[in-house]
């Protein structure tokens, strides 16, 4: 089974945001488990990386967010040594 996560579902889980942090770390989990295939869109990449970086304001843990994401999901486009080699240029804003 595929499951395309968007980004509301990744920031509650990174954010702890009830009421839904629950159902979308359980959603999380079975992607980390591999028990279904998890990917994520380009867009939604951004976007957490725009969201998350607001919110903690500090680029390493910005970036070290967005690699987790990478370890669990796969990106639907573009290919994810694309989104690996941005994330190695540490630029200000993803």
């Amino acid at each position: 089974m595929k499951l395309l996560c968007d980004t509301n579902v990744l920031l509650d889980v990174a954010l702890h945001r009830e009421p839904f942090y629950k159902a979308s770390e359980l959603a999380l989990s079975y992607c980390e488990d591999e028990s279904v295939d998890g990917m994520v869109a380009d867009t939604t990449l951004t976007d957490f990386f725009y969201i998350i970086h607001h919110a903690v304001h500090d680029n390493e843990t910005s970036y070290q967010a967005m690699e987790a994401i990478l370890d669990i999901f796969r990106p639907v486009y573009p290919d994810s040594n694309d989104i690996r080699a941005a994330i190695s240029m540490r630029h200000r804003d993803f």
